[in-house]
């Protein structure tokens, strides 16, 4: 309510919604102070077409593209990326919800809809384009951006993201970030590491061929 992302449903200027989205509010258990306030957009995502296909396929080539970049870079994430999305307000009306007996429409895009990565990631890569240097430096898939700091300093990015209204986090160097799930770390030879962000759960039985 604070940050202004929900606002009351009035349907003189919102317009007839047909449904009410459920809100709820899940933790993650990475952060656990962390609360992300997903909708579930079952209904909705029926009527939206979304191919992911294609971004799978990215997602898979991106951990090995990121071995191979230099150890001075860096990793921006943009703040509640989201969440930074602004809903026209004739689209609002399909994003109703009920908070405290008393119904909202969400001023932002809400974590669950089928295509908000898509959405993302093109807000950033337009973004990026306008400053060709930047484009050239950087890396980034959804809100996860990595800086090579021998061509950009990261500070130049983030001012860059600002500027377009794009609030991300204070930089992580590569050499103690986490990047989908896996922990960087540099060696004692000097390269870089990459393990899984968590210990592996202890087995209760001895392994074999059948478990």
């Amino acid at each position: 309510m604070n940050d202004g992302w929900l606002e009351p449903y009035n349907v003189q200027i919102h317009g007839k919604a047909d449904c009410t989205i459920p809100l709820m509010a899940a933790k993650q258990t990475n952060k656990p102070k962390k609360v992300r306030p997903v909708m579930d957009y079952c209904e909705l995502n029926e009527h939206v077409k979304s191919d992911p296909g294609q971004d799978t396929a990215v997602c898979q080539e991106k951990p090995r593209e990121r071995r191979m970049r230099d150890k001075f870079a860096s990793l921006l994430n943009l703040k509640k990326a989201y969440l930074q999305i602004n809903v026209a307000n004739d689209l609002r009306r399909f994003q109703r919800v009920k908070y405290k007996g008393t119904l909202y429409v969400m001023t932002q895009m809400g974590f669950g809809l089928n295509v908000a990565p898509k959405i993302m990631s093109k807000i950033i890569l337009a973004a990026l384009a306008l400053d060709k240097e930047e484009l050239k430096a950087t890396d980034h898939y959804i809100d996860d951006i990595w800086v090579d700091g021998s061509f950009v300093k990261v500070a130049k990015v983030r001012e860059h993201f600002q500027k377009y209204g794009l609030m991300s986090t204070d930089p992580v160097p590569l050499t103690d970030a986490c990047v989908f799930g896996l922990r960087v770390a540099e060696g004692e030879s000097g390269q870089l590491v990459w393990r899984r962000d968590g210990g592996l759960p202890a087995l209760a039985q001895t392994a074999t061929k059948l478990f």
